[in-house]
């Protein structure tokens, strides 16, 4: 039947050539890509970059929680150590409140000679330093005596 059918397709044409009957032609294979390959492929090149930014915004956004977090932490650290500076400040005004009198008048007078009167007895010398709480006196016999502020009663 093969053979047959084979005849019957070729049939001998005026120059001794054969006619073939109409065949389908197979798509040429251009080198350019058609219209349809182009968008599949920037549909492609479009979801993967889609992927990527998404991708980027996450861990954008996670870098974004995480310094929030932190700022809440050391903000409320900040809170907490004003609250501390605040309570020792109130204590320290309150050790030498009383004594900012007495203070400034001995650092008025460093350098000078002066007599200081305590509870423990009586001090003469040159005034040396003044501090926060103390006085620093230097002895004729050349003994350095710190005295707290506020056990000074009086100053001569």
């Amino acid at each position: 039947m093969y053979l047959i059918k084979r005849r019957l397709r070729c049939v001998p044409s005026h120059a001794g050539r054969r006619k073939t009957t109409n065949k389908k032609k197979k798509p040429s294979h251009s080198k350019k890509p058609s219209l349809l390959k182009k968008i599949l492929a920037l549909r492609s090149s479009l979801l993967k970059f889609s992927r990527l930014i998404t991708w980027r915004i996450n861990r954008l956004a996670a870098s974004v929680r995480k310094v929030a977090t932190d700022s809440d932490q050391t903000q409320n650290q900040v809170t907490q150590l004003n609250q501390q500076v605040s309570v020792l400040a109130a204590e320290v005004n309150a050790i030498t409140g009383p004594n900012q009198g007495t203070r400034a008048l001995l650092q008025a007078r460093i350098g000078t000679t002066v007599t200081i009167e305590t509870n423990a007895g009586s001090i003469s010398g040159t005034t040396l330093a003044v501090g926060i709480d103390f006085v620093q006196i230097l002895e004729p016999a050349g003994d350095i005596v710190i005295i707290p502020i506020s056990s000074i009663t009086t100053i001569a």
